[in-house]
Protein backbone atom coordinates (compact mmCIF):
# COMPACT_ATOMS: atom_id res chain seq x y z
CA UNK A 1 0.00 0.00 0.00
CA UNK A 2 3.00 2.32 1.07
CA UNK A 3 4.51 1.58 -2.49
CA UNK A 4 1.52 2.63 -4.23
CA UNK A 5 1.74 5.65 -2.29
CA UNK A 6 5.18 6.48 -2.98
CA UNK A 7 4.67 5.67 -6.97
CA UNK A 8 1.55 8.10 -6.63
CA UNK A 9 3.72 10.82 -4.99
CA UNK A 10 6.34 10.67 -7.65
CA UNK A 11 3.68 10.99 -10.14
CA UNK A 12 2.69 14.49 -8.83
CA UNK A 13 -0.72 12.53 -7.43
CA UNK A 14 0.19 14.51 -4.18
CA UNK A 15 -3.85 14.27 -2.77
CA UNK A 16 -4.29 10.59 -3.35
CA UNK A 17 -0.36 9.34 -2.12
CA UNK A 18 -1.40 11.21 1.09
CA UNK A 19 -5.07 9.66 1.21
CA UNK A 20 -3.33 6.38 0.44
CA UNK A 21 -0.76 6.88 3.56
CA UNK A 22 -3.09 8.30 5.69
CA UNK A 23 -5.53 5.05 5.62
CA UNK A 24 -2.15 2.84 5.65
CA UNK A 25 -2.38 1.48 9.61
CA UNK A 26 1.30 0.33 10.29
CA UNK A 27 1.51 -3.17 12.23
CA UNK A 28 5.54 -3.19 12.81
CA UNK A 29 8.05 -0.80 13.59
CA UNK A 30 9.64 -0.96 10.11
CA UNK A 31 5.86 -0.22 9.16
CA UNK A 32 5.91 2.87 11.33
CA UNK A 33 9.46 4.02 10.06
CA UNK A 34 8.42 3.28 6.01
CA UNK A 35 4.94 5.48 6.78
CA UNK A 36 6.74 8.23 8.37
CA UNK A 37 9.21 8.58 5.72
CA UNK A 38 6.73 8.89 3.15
CA UNK A 39 4.55 11.37 5.11
CA UNK A 40 7.82 13.40 5.16
CA UNK A 41 8.28 13.48 1.45
CA UNK A 42 4.71 14.47 1.15
CA UNK A 43 4.50 17.25 3.71
CA UNK A 44 8.03 18.27 1.97
CA UNK A 45 6.28 18.78 -1.43
CA UNK A 46 4.15 21.52 -0.08
CA UNK A 47 6.20 23.62 2.73
CA UNK A 48 9.60 22.97 0.20
CA UNK A 49 11.43 21.18 3.70
CA UNK A 50 11.72 17.83 5.08
CA UNK A 51 10.79 17.39 8.78
CA UNK A 52 12.61 14.82 9.94
CA UNK A 53 12.10 14.69 12.68
CA UNK A 54 9.25 11.92 13.42
CA UNK A 55 10.65 9.69 10.63
CA UNK A 56 14.29 10.20 12.64
CA UNK A 57 12.49 9.00 15.89
CA UNK A 58 10.57 5.90 14.21
CA UNK A 59 13.91 5.03 12.46
CA UNK A 60 15.18 5.14 15.91
CA UNK A 61 12.67 2.64 17.11
CA UNK A 62 14.03 -0.12 14.46
CA UNK A 63 16.89 -2.79 15.58
CA UNK A 64 19.96 -1.02 14.61
CA UNK A 65 20.30 -3.89 11.50
CA UNK A 66 17.73 -2.51 10.00
CA UNK A 67 18.44 1.63 10.41
CA UNK A 68 20.63 2.22 7.88
CA UNK A 69 18.52 2.01 4.72
CA UNK A 70 15.85 3.98 6.14
CA UNK A 71 18.55 6.53 6.80
CA UNK A 72 19.84 6.26 3.59
CA UNK A 73 16.55 6.68 1.99
CA UNK A 74 15.44 9.30 4.20
CA UNK A 75 18.58 11.32 2.99
CA UNK A 76 17.22 10.81 -0.41
CA UNK A 77 13.87 12.06 0.03
CA UNK A 78 15.72 15.16 1.48
CA UNK A 79 17.93 15.16 -1.88
CA UNK A 80 14.59 14.42 -4.00
CA UNK A 81 12.18 17.60 -2.27
CA UNK A 82 15.78 19.57 -3.02
CA UNK A 83 16.34 18.97 -6.10
CA UNK A 84 12.53 19.13 -7.00
CA UNK A 85 12.53 22.72 -5.78
CA UNK A 86 15.74 23.62 -7.72
CA UNK A 87 18.44 23.50 -4.85
CA UNK A 88 21.62 21.70 -4.52
CA UNK A 89 21.30 18.70 -3.18
CA UNK A 90 24.35 16.67 -3.83
CA UNK A 91 26.04 18.47 -0.16
CA UNK A 92 23.34 17.77 1.77
CA UNK A 93 23.04 14.39 0.41
CA UNK A 94 26.56 13.70 0.66
CA UNK A 95 26.66 14.67 4.41
CA UNK A 96 23.40 13.11 5.18
CA UNK A 97 24.84 9.61 3.42
CA UNK A 98 28.44 9.99 5.58
CA UNK A 99 27.12 9.78 9.24
CA UNK A 100 25.40 6.35 7.95
CA UNK A 101 27.49 3.25 8.95
CA UNK A 102 27.97 0.85 5.71
CA UNK A 103 26.03 -2.09 6.18
CA UNK A 104 27.05 -6.07 6.09
CA UNK A 105 25.71 -7.60 2.96
CA UNK A 106 24.54 -11.06 3.66
CA UNK A 107 26.81 -13.66 2.41
CA UNK A 108 23.52 -15.20 0.44
CA UNK A 109 23.46 -12.03 -1.36
CA UNK A 110 26.70 -12.35 -2.31
CA UNK A 111 26.71 -15.93 -3.28
CA UNK A 112 24.06 -14.87 -6.01
CA UNK A 113 25.78 -11.87 -6.91
CA UNK A 114 28.96 -14.30 -7.98
CA UNK A 115 26.44 -16.94 -9.80
CA UNK A 116 25.57 -14.00 -11.85
CA UNK A 117 28.54 -12.59 -12.50
CA UNK A 118 30.27 -15.56 -12.94
CA UNK A 119 27.27 -17.93 -15.17
CA UNK A 120 28.53 -16.76 -18.32
CA UNK A 121 32.14 -17.52 -18.49
CA UNK A 122 31.59 -20.95 -16.97
CA UNK A 123 29.43 -21.98 -19.41
CA UNK A 124 31.48 -20.57 -21.65
CA UNK A 125 34.49 -22.84 -20.34
CA UNK A 126 31.81 -25.76 -20.40
CA UNK A 127 30.59 -25.42 -23.66
CA UNK A 128 34.67 -25.08 -25.22
CA UNK A 129 35.37 -27.95 -23.21
CA UNK A 130 32.54 -30.23 -24.51
CA UNK A 131 33.70 -29.37 -27.97
CA UNK A 132 37.32 -30.07 -27.48
CA UNK A 133 36.49 -33.73 -26.23
CA UNK A 134 33.95 -33.92 -28.99
CA UNK A 135 36.95 -33.22 -31.68
CA UNK A 136 35.32 -29.81 -32.79
CA UNK A 137 38.18 -27.73 -33.76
Amino acid sequence: MLTRASILMMTDRADEARSVADAFVPVTVEDRARRERLLAALNSQRSGTLDQRAALAAIEALPPDDQPYHRISLAWSKAWVDASHHRPWRAAFAEASRSIRPGEIPTRFLAWQAVQELLLPICLIVVVAIALVLGWR
